[in-house]
């Protein structure tokens, strides 16, 4: 009997070409890392999975899920995420979109009305 070559470890050993999984993205100080959606798309005979992402670009993961040629400092990995710790990923990127559009606001082009309406919504978030 032949041993096998695939180094899979965990539920990486599971996956097969076309299963659904994600790959975290780079994240920068504070900022959460954001989730990717990818398709398997190939395991080589020693475990390597290379995946596709909804445009078509591939990546390629070692038999422990880490991305080949990623950066040291941050390494990507895969993932298998349940909905909910997708969902708390996808509030999280919805408030950091939210405060950078605030941030990149003039304020002073916004009428009186405007910032009488946002000088409230402040105090009232102040208060609780």
């Amino acid at each position: 009997m032949t041993e096998s070559k695939d180094k899979r470890v965990g539920w990486l050993a599971e996956l097969e070409p076309g299963d659904q999984l994600h790959y975290e993205g780079m994240n920068f100080g504070t900022t959460p890392a954001k989730f990717i959606p990818v398709t398997v798309d190939h395991i080589s005979p020693t475990g390597q999975i290379t995946v596709r992402t909804k445009s078509g670009l591939k990546k390629r993961f070692s038999n422990r899920g880490y991305l080949i040629g990623g950066i040291e400092f941050h390494p990507q990995s895969l993932l298998k995420l349940s909905p909910e710790e997708l969902k708390k990923n996808f509030l999280q990127w919805q408030h950091i979109k939210q405060v950078s559009k605030i941030e990149n606001t003039n304020f002073r082009l916004l009428s009186m009305e405007t910032i009488q309406k946002i000088s409230l919504l402040i105090d009232e978030d102040e208060r609780n």
